[in-house]
């Protein structure tokens, strides 16, 4: 939900009380933000530390360092800060960020500005961030509490009715700083502190799922280089492609006929096993149905899920959003649906008989019945190996695409049920829940349940904890009972 109130009017004097509205009649500078508690605390008074990032110039990017440059494009609607792709640069650019400190964007434009993110450092190297984003050191004993507002609609919101409008990117300077963080009052619940402490695990449960859901991403990466290399009996010797190569690939662009390229190709192809290709029949386009019309929630059973290439990130759903349509959809259980422009071999298992939509730059595959075939392909598709295999096959352009036809030339390796069950597993794992949860035993139950589940269970429980987070701190801000439930 959103937490702007419009305003039919405003006095004149009110022009002069926010330093960028002077002289400014747009109506969007004059919403007010809902706040209905006043026990808040200003963020910088529970704050240890705060610093600003600078920009570095494009002389000082290198290839290979131990020194990163952490950008705002990292900082996703995960809590988490997003490190899969990072740039890399020279020493000596600012104050290096410490583990869990908090990186608020502070410049951006669209979705992006006020967005945040929980900062793990990875021990082998130096970071500095970039001038769009602010550092923030919170108190310990108030961490995860003020994280849950700060990934609020509620910090957006504030930050967004804050700063002024601009054509493109928007700079909100440390307002951020400013923002009231509501804190519970015994309208909310007679313990105050036991309803912080209730959001707070729920916090700390939320990231220890993504932590999960990366640590399983990259065993699965490691299983499938692991197995394919392991069965090579001999050296692989690049070789320059022939004529007939050629023909067959029927295309000139030199990436498909690199030396990577090369050595997947054959450690796929000179498996024990064998391998398999796609065929075009197995494979449909996504399609934007005519009649649709978007939404960010899901106003009613007419609105039906959507999946574009924006909300999906590697192997789990970013985000959600809806369309309402009266259109069939090419979508059932057990499809895949893989991204097929721009940053192909990302893609999402659809699990449920719910009626879900993709749009038509996603491929839709249905290659096999049986749940655990379809699992595996799925997980093949979206590894690193296969990923690669997809970016060099897409047809370049003003916008890379990946067709049917170029996705059909993927060799896909035949595991063992042993081996492949190791990496089906991975993905997809279901644990039931406890019903004896309490707030004191609560994290330390999760924390190990989330070591058994899969990928694909936890990326839907974290959309289930970030619904309940929501609704808490709607009801903390609007001073309304909370239950505690898990």
């Amino acid at each position: 939900m959103g937490f702007l109130k419009h305003k039919n009017s405003f006095k004149i004097s009110e022009i002069s009380k926010k330093e960028f509205c002077r002289d400014s009649l747009c109506p969007q500078d004059y919403k007010e933000l809902i706040l209905n508690n006043s026990n808040t605390i200003k963020l910088s008074d529970i704050i240890e530390d705060w610093y600003k990032g600078e920009e570095i110039g494009s002389d000082n990017y290198m290839k290979n360092s131990n020194f990163r440059f952490l950008k705002t494009v990292n900082v996703t609607k995960s809590f988490l800060y997003n490190q899969t792709s990072i740039e890399y640069c020279k020493p000596n650019f600012g104050k290096e960020p410490q583990k869990n400190d908090i990186f608020i964007v502070k410049d951006g434009a669209g979705i992006g500005l006020g967005e945040v993110a929980l900062y793990l450092n990875k021990s082998e190297f130096s970071d500095y961030i970039s001038a769009g984003l602010i550092g923030i050191r919170i108190n310990k004993d108030k961490r995860y509490y003020t994280l849950s507002f700060l990934k609020s609609q509620h910090f957006k919101d504030y930050v967004n009715v804050n700063t002024a409008q601009g054509s493109t990117i928007r700079h909100s300077k440390l307002i951020a700083l400013n923002y009231p963080v509501a804190f519970p009052t015994t309208k909310n619940h007679q313990e105050t502190k036991l309803i912080e402490d209730f959001l707070s695990v729920l916090t700390k449960n939320l990231i220890d799922k993504e932590k999960q859901i990366e640590i399983k991403n990259n065993r699965i990466d490691e299983l499938f280089s692991v197995e394919l290399n392991s069965k090579l009996t001999s050296k692989i010797n690049y070789e320059l492609p022939t004529i007939s190569k050629l023909k067959f690939g029927n295309r000139l662009d030199t990436i498909i006929y690199s030396k990577r390229y090369f050595e997947y190709d054959i450690l796929i192809k000179s498996y024990k096993n064998g391998c398999y290709f796609l065929s075009e029949k197995d494979i449909a386009p996504g399609r934007t149905p005519k009649d649709y019309y978007y939404s960010s929630e899901k106003k009613s059973n007419k609105f039906f899920q959507w999946i574009t290439p924006k909300n999906v990130n590697g192997r789990s759903l970013d985000y959600k959003t809806y369309i309402h349509t009266k259109s069939a959809t090419k979508i059932t259980k057990n499809t895949i649906v893989l991204n097929g422009i721009r940053y192909v071999g990302n893609g999402v298992f659809i699990d449920d008989d719910e009626k879900i939509f993709s749009n038509q730059n996603t491929l839709i595959i249905k290659k096999f019945k049986d749940t655990d075939e379809q699992i595996f392909l799925y997980t093949f598709l979206t590894s690193k190996i296969g990923k690669y295999m997809q970016m060099a096959q897409r047809n370049f352009g003003i916008v890379p695409i990946l067709y049917t036809e170029n996705l059909c030339k993927i060799p896909i390796p035949k595991f063992d049920e042993s081996q492949k069950r190791k990496i089906t597993k991975l993905y997809y794992n279901k644990v039931n829940s406890r019903d004896n949860y309490t707030i004191d035993n609560y994290l330390e139950l999760e924390l190990k349940r989330n070591k058994s589940l899969g990928i694909h269970q936890l990326n839907t429980e974290i959309f289930l904890i970030k619904e309940k987070i929501e609704s808490i701190i709607n009801k903390i801000i609007n001073e309304d009972p909370i239950e505690i439930e898990f």
